[in-house]
């Protein structure tokens, strides 16, 4: 069988995104390869699903009361912490609108009225120098997975991979302030939780795999854990920041298994609430 070239695994990253529900962003946001990404984020985008999303409070708006709540959350997004666009992503973004606090979502848990799609070789300011992620996925306009390829036919490539990530983090780590987590896709395709390196020092930051059961037998799924909606579970309930000590800061991320655990803990609670209801 003829080895694969990295153009190849490209193709079949992108092929894989589209089956799974991801919308080929260059295409059809006219968006070509390589360009620069200046807001790390895509501003207009967002704004059309913002309105969408909170349709029922813009409905209320006057137009000046309307470009003031963009503004507030654009400002918001260019300079908040990384923990706090979690927040964003998570709970929605609150602003004062004549005395009352309104608050905006960014992603519908509820409707489902959310955008997904993927950039390839898309860029992103950076110093020393810029940094282009194979894939980036995004949700309204908002990036939230990279996605580094490899050959698989290069030895330990998953590795080449992940240390690649690590630099875009110590490049861009404006970039990484949206990126929840990025996917090192090689002989081997796993998942990593990501942050901002603004010390650009080593950090050791745990991978893992996500498999399925077919046949008896455990493969490696990757593609199951980028599923839109799964992407969206885990932005909302599986990701964290946490501070061991002072003046340490990590990102959790759960592991399959604490993640099946979960699911199925929430489920049997909803099954019991649902029985005696009755």
């Amino acid at each position: 069988m003829p080895l694969q070239s990295e153009d190849q695994v490209h193709e079949e990253i992108m092929q894989k995104l589209e089956e799974i529900g991801w919308i080929n962003g260059n295409e059809e946001y006219k968006i070509p390869e390589h360009s620069l990404i200046k807001e790390y984020y895509l501003p207009e985008i967002l704004e059309t699903k913002i309105k969408e999303i909170n349709e029922d409070i813009f409905a209320n708006l006057t137009p000046s009361e309307e470009q003031y709540v963009l503004d507030t959350i654009h400002n918001e997004l260019k300079n908040a912490t990384e923990e706090r666009i979690l927040n964003y992503l998570k709970y929605g973004v609150k602003v004062v609108v004549n005395n009352e606090t309104l608050n905006f979502w960014l992603i519908d848990y509820k409707n489902n009225k959310n955008t997904f799609f993927f950039l390839h070789e898309a860029k992103y300011k950076g110093s020393p120098e810029n940094s282009k992620p194979d894939f980036t996925l995004f949700i309204n306009g908002i990036p939230v997975v990279v996605i580094e390829a490899k050959a698989e036919s290069i030895p330990a490539s998953h590795n080449i991979a992940l240390g690649q990530i690590r630099r875009y983090e110590t490049f861009s780590p404006e970039l990484f302030r949206f990126v929840q987590f990025a996917v090192a896709y090689g002989d081997d395709k796993l998942y990593t939780p990501t942050m901002p390196n603004w010390e650009r020092r080593p950090k050791d930051v745990p991978a893992f795999n996500w498999v399925l059961r077919e046949n008896g037998v455990r493969k490696s799924r990757i593609f199951d854990l980028l599923k839109p909606e799964r992407v969206v579970e885990f932005t909302k309930y599986f990701i964290l920041y946490i501070q061991p000590k002072e003046g340490e800061r990590r990102k959790l991320i759960a592991r399959q298994n604490q993640y099946r655990a979960t699911v199925r803990a929430i489920n049997r609670i909803k099954e019991y609430l649902s029985s005696h209801q009755k």
